[in-house]
């Protein structure tokens, strides 16, 4: 490993011919956001959530109705939850 200068300051590098050292290369985390295919996971898995709980608050049980909506998401979480995470692993995929 060579030193270099930078900033008026003595720095290990690394790599041969390395401008700068390592930290000058590295960003700055502001917040933690995921990106790429793992955002696309969470916005498939929250998007796929909405749907089925639509779903299944308006069409459940074979009735277009409010009455009973909160207990057919209540019987039903396991379906909304596989149909999100389907929703997740697809978005991804389509990523």
């Amino acid at each position: 490993m060579e030193s270099i200068q930078f900033a008026g300051r003595v720095a290990p590098g690394f790599g041969v011919g390395a401008p700068l050292p390592q930290s000058a290369y590295v960003k700055p985390a502001d917040g933690v956001r995921p990106s790429g295919a793992v955002g696309s996971f969470f916005g498939g898995v929250a998007m796929g959530a909405v749907a089925s709980v639509a779903a299944t608050a308006f069409f459940g049980e074979g009735a277009v109705a409010w009455s009973g909506a909160g207990a057919r998401i209540v019987r039903n979480w396991r379906s909304i939850a596989a149909t999100a995470a389907v929703g997740g692993v697809v978005a991804a995929i389509v990523r």
